[in-house]
């Protein structure tokens, strides 16, 4: 996949075009690649935009929701601790992964 490639996947997700998010995915795009313009993953993405069908979707194809979004330190879980998403909370309590409180930059800088 070219970077032009991943960045209308990347639109695909805060829109909610299921049928182009599909089509990017069936085609092998890496729904964890986290593009140098962006610094942010699309399950990040989805979350922010409450995307919550995207989310799930993404998420049944691979996706971390662990992996933190390098230009705000904010993982999915952080995300999804202030969002209104319940079928994605309830996917991922199956799952075994609970939501956190987001931590603060300087917090997260210095380990605490």
């Amino acid at each position: 996949m070219s970077a032009g490639d991943w960045k209308r996947f990347y639109q695909a997700v805060c829109d909610g075009d299921m049928r182009l998010v599909r089509h990017y995915i069936e085609a092998g795009i890496d729904v964890n690649y986290a593009h140098p313009e962006f610094f942010s993953t699309p399950l990040v993405a989805a979350i922010r935009n409450q995307r919550e069908e995207v989310a799930l979707f993404i998420l049944q194809r691979g996706a971390d929701p662990l992996r933190v979004s390098e230009v705000d330190g904010a993982s999915p879980m952080d995300l999804l601790a202030t969002s209104s998403l319940p079928r994605l909370q309830e996917q991922l309590d199956r799952m075994g992964i609970a939501a956190r409180p987001a931590r603060n930059f300087w917090k997260r800088w210095l380990g605490w």
